[in-house]
């Protein structure tokens, strides 16, 4: 993913998080499913920001949460295996637009730093992460509805 395609990702979340929190528009409940089907949903930290995801009630996420979060997707190397839209990436893992529709935070937590304690089978090696950065990844990965998605052509 370069550095161009972050931003317009991070700028056009930012906006879908901060209309949906003006217009008052719920967001959609989570999904179930396994995030090697692709799927996850969505939340933040409770610490301000804007709603975000199909996230906990209450839960909110940050522009710099995602960010933060952004960082680590590419500083973890995820692209070596999963894409986000149309952004190049691996394909040994799922596609993941649309994650956030399907899973919570909490669940994405779950399944990246232990995939086999949530799906056995799964092929995915855990990932070992500080705390704070599984956190921005999770929150960051929440975000990624299939409304974001969108195409550079």
């Amino acid at each position: 993913m370069n550095h161009r395609n972050i931003l317009s990702y991070v700028t056009l979340i930012a906006l879908i998080l901060i209309m949906s929190a003006c217009t008052g528009q719920p967001t959609p409940p989570g999904g179930s499913g396994t995030p090697s089907d692709g799927g996850s949903g969505g939340s933040g930290s409770d610490d301000g920001g804007t709603s975000g995801g199909s996230g906990e009630p209450g839960e909110t996420i940050s522009l710099g949460d995602i960010m933060s979060g952004t960082q680590v997707w590419l500083s973890a190397r995820c692209t070596e295996c999963h894409t986000i839209g149309d952004d190049p990436g691996g394909n040994t893992g799922p596609e993941l637009t649309g994650i956030g529709d399907r899973f919570t935070k909490d669940e994405l937590k779950a399944w990246i730093s232990n995939p086999q304690a949530v799906r056995p089978d799964a092929d995915m090696p855990a990932q070992t992460l500080p705390e704070d950065d599984l956190e921005f990844l999770a929150r960051y990965l929440s975000t990624l509805s299939s409304d974001t998605a969108f195409s550079d052509r």
